[in-house]
């Protein structure tokens, strides 16, 4: 059998090794060579995979957040009647209501009580959320007050001399909510205007 042919290296010629063992180390250094690309690329794909999401996702929280504002608008226009309503009652209940039957009392004021029912949609009204649902709560009471009366034939000292307390502090709950609500509406419409 014929001696193997030694093929030097053009680099260093001291380093000699047969043709077997240059096909070996060409086949690993490529095997090395096409996995360290591989994973390279691998790494270009990965980040612009996570730039597209990043971008897909801040996309995605600003049409999130412009809904929620335009579901913020549409909720405050709504419940704004609401409001007023309830603002009108007790502000005339100390006053004016005291001196019919609580039946009847109760009876005229409880559709303009329905504030009382739209918890939660304040809780879409982002900045008027707290004033807004004091508003509801003070609705909830004075109806609950006027329901539990309405058996009576007529408003006792007692029954005044509460509704005459909290009247104003409802009232005054009320005008807050109501204040709220028209700054969300007001910024709504110039935003909606300035797009």
């Amino acid at each position: 059998m014929a001696d193997p042919i030694n093929y030097c290296s053009w680099l260093a010629s001291s380093f000699c090794i047969t043709q077997s063992e240059w096909a070996t180390w060409s086949q690993a250094g490529l095997t090395v060579g096409t996995f360290a690309f591989a994973m390279w690329r691998q790494s270009v794909t990965d980040a612009r995979s996570e730039e597209k999401v990043a971008i897909a996702e801040d996309k995605l929280r600003k049409e999130r957040l412009q809904n929620s504002k335009t579901r913020a608008l549409a909720t405050a226009i709504s419940i704004r009647v609401d409001i007023d309503s309830f603002n009108s009652v007790v502000s005339a209940l100390p006053s004016h209501g005291l001196d019919v039957n609580p039946s009847e009392v109760f009876a005229g004021s409880e559709p303009s009580l329905g504030l009382r029912l739209r918890a939660m949609e304040a809780l879409d009204l982002m900045d008027a959320t707290s004033a807004v649902l004091a508003a509801v709560h003070a609705a909830q009471s004075v109806h609950n007050y006027l329901d539990a009366c309405r058996n009576d034939e007529t408003f006792g000292e007692r029954e005044r001399k509460h509704l005459s307390e909290v009247c104003p502090i409802y009232l005054k709950q009320g005008e807050e909510a109501s204040e709220q609500i028209a700054t969300l509406i007001q910024t709504g419409l110039r935003r909606g205007k300035s797009q």
